[in-house]
């Protein structure tokens, strides 16, 4: 016969927790609890899968986004500037006429001259445009370069210096004068820059369309801004174009052999007439002065000048006399 026995405390409890096990499992639904964490996996692929989504399409829409916005900002500062009034001065003829710039910049305008610039400089760049002559004492400013424009598509262009500029349109030739610092000479026609010294001189020829540096003497280019008209065996066909333009008349030389004679003179607060009667005491000319007569339009015509020959002249190398007027 089998023989009954106790059981023990540890097989006791052994059977208990065998039993807690049993209970456990029939409680749980496994069906269900694996549902809960499909569904759990299912949401995290789906929020991955919609962050690459929005990742991807921020990377294509970043560019032409970036783009509009530039342009827009391009379009709101082009138009800013463009409605920037912009200031006009011409000085009368026979008057050299001071100005200030908006970044405290001075300019001298001789005669008949104007000059074109904004009423406040707001780009990166101070840019001014030039039609005559103009002598320019430009404040130095290293982040924003100045830049004088002036036909035949010339610019110069400086941060902080002083040079003389002489434009005219009805000259063969444009003349840009460095006094001191540093100045560049661009032609856009040439696609060519000239950096000057001080007392150099680029010249563009109009008619050749060649631009040329030379060295010069400074007081004879500038001396003008101080009320003076120098003239160091200047020919005397530049010496009537220069007066012509100071005191607004026409003057014609009569006979070739005169555009020949070259002419050292320096005046300051003489009148035309008084000029011509200097010329007739110490050379063979003489002048005779027309009247201005009312057109049609009721405007009146410049007075003229026309300037003869005397006798014909033995000098061989055709100079005039200098006349020290000071």
């Amino acid at each position: 016969m089998e023989e009954n026995r106790d059981l023990t405390n540890e097989e006791f409890r052994q059977i208990e927790e065998w039993t807690e096990t049993l209970k456990l499992n029939r409680e749980t639904d496994l069906d269900e609890r694996w549902s809960r964490i499909e569904s759990q996996m299912h949401g995290l692929r789906l929020r991955t899968k919609i962050f690459r989504f929005l990742r991807n399409a921020a990377a294509i829409l970043f560019i032409p986004v970036l783009l509009s916005t530039l342009y827009i900002f391009y379009r709101s500062q082009k138009t800013h500037n463009e409605n920037i009034p912009q200031i006009e001065l011409t000085a009368a003829y026979g008057q050299v006429t001071k100005i200030t710039l908006p970044d405290s910049s001075e300019v001298w305008l001789n005669s008949g001259s104007k000059i074109s610039y904004p009423q406040r400089f707001t780009s990166g760049r101070r840019t001014v445009q030039l039609e005559g002559e103009a002598f320019f004492k430009v404040q130095a400013d290293k982040k924003r370069r100045f830049d004088v424009e002036i036909p035949n598509e010339l610019t110069a262009s400086a941060y902080g210096t002083e040079f003389n500029i002489s434009a005219y349109a009805e000259d063969l030739q444009t003349e840009i004068t460095l006094s001191k610092g540093n100045l560049t000479v661009a032609s856009a026609q040439l696609q060519r820059e000239i950096d000057l010294k001080p007392s150099h001189q680029v010249i563009y020829n109009k008619t050749e369309n060649t631009l040329t540096a030379k060295a010069i003497n400074l007081y004879v280019e500038t001396a003008w801004k101080d009320g003076k008209m120098v003239f160091r065996r200047t020919p005397f066909s530049e010496v009537v174009e220069e007066l012509s333009r100071h005191f607004n008349v026409d003057i014609e030389l009569k006979d070739n052999e005169l555009h020949n004679y070259s002419f050292s003179a320096t005046f300051t607060t003489e009148s035309i007439e008084e000029i011509l009667r200097l010329f007739e005491k110490s050379s063979p000319i003489r002048w005779k002065m027309i009247e201005p007569k009312q057109l049609d339009n009721l405007e009146f015509s410049k007075r003229k000048i026309i300037i003869t020959q005397k006798i014909k002249s033995n000098n061989p190398k055709n100079q005039m006399p200098m006349i020290k007027k000071q």
